[in-house]
């Protein structure tokens, strides 16, 4: 794959039994959201809605 372009997004799939893969759609996450531990993303939500909530 050097040198060719190739789609970097993230894609939801299934696996089904004697069938295989099947790839759904793509992904309302970017991968770099799903390297994020829980603890961390739920921090920031908690941010997010504090500063919200302040306005």
């Amino acid at each position: 794959m050097r040198q060719t372009p190739h789609d970097k997004r993230v894609y939801e799939i299934d696996i089904v039994d004697g069938k295989g893969m099947k790839i759904i759609k793509p992904s309302v996450y970017t991968a770099s959201e799903l390297k994020i531990p829980i603890s961390i993303i739920r921090k920031i939500l908690e941010a997010e809605y504090k500063k919200e909530s302040e306005l």
